[in-house]
């Protein structure tokens, strides 16, 4: 039986620090690609800290995003450029819903997410979760086959297509696509 609880995470302050985060983002990962091998690192620099998740082919970045974003404690506002705080409704299970912040003035809206049932509010010390896939020879010449297909002639990578060389529509291509 698991006795896995989250909020054995959590300080006495209500914080959750950047090396517990990136813990929850390995159980999250795991159990939404369980056969994916994912790279988990935390980097802390001057005034704050981030979370970097890497993987090779397996799932698009939009499906991990959609995972391990809501484990990010911060937001940002470019049209002010200003860093603003976001708090998380954590679950035991170490999953996320919802969150709640006063946003900025003008550009962001404030959020007040209801608490779910069990929920407690956290600050997650890790500001951003970035993501970065990398695409395996294989995984290119697979979607290069079916670019050929489609179009009736191969992109040569460093070869220009009016708009962009064939590497970027290879990768376009391959950014839709799970491998």
């Amino acid at each position: 039986m698991d006795k896995f609880n989250a909020f054995d995470f959590i300080s006495n302050h209500g914080y959750i620090d950047t090396a517990d985060c990136a813990k929850l983002v390995r159980r999250a990962l795991k159990a939404n690609f369980p056969k994916v091998k994912f790279s988990v690192r935390s980097s802390s620099y001057s005034m704050g800290s981030s979370i970097h998740v890497g993987w090779t082919d397996g799932p698009t970045v939009d499906a991990v995003n959609a995972v391990v974003a809501c484990y990010g404690g911060s937001g940002f506002d470019g049209m002010i450029d200003l860093k603003y705080n976001v708090a998380r409704w954590l679950l035991p299970d170490g999953t996320v819903q919802g969150s709640q912040t006063h946003g900025t003035t003008g550009s962001v809206p404030p959020v007040n997410d209801p608490q779910p049932i069990g929920g407690k509010l956290v600050d997650f010390m890790a500001d951003y979760v970035f993501t970065d896939r990398h695409l395996s020879e294989a995984a290119k010449v697979s979607v290069q086959a079916v670019l050929i297909a489609k179009f009736g002639h191969s992109f040569e990578p460093n070869t220009w297509y009016g708009s962009c060389y064939g590497d970027q529509v290879i990768w376009r291509a391959a950014s839709a696509t799970s491998f």
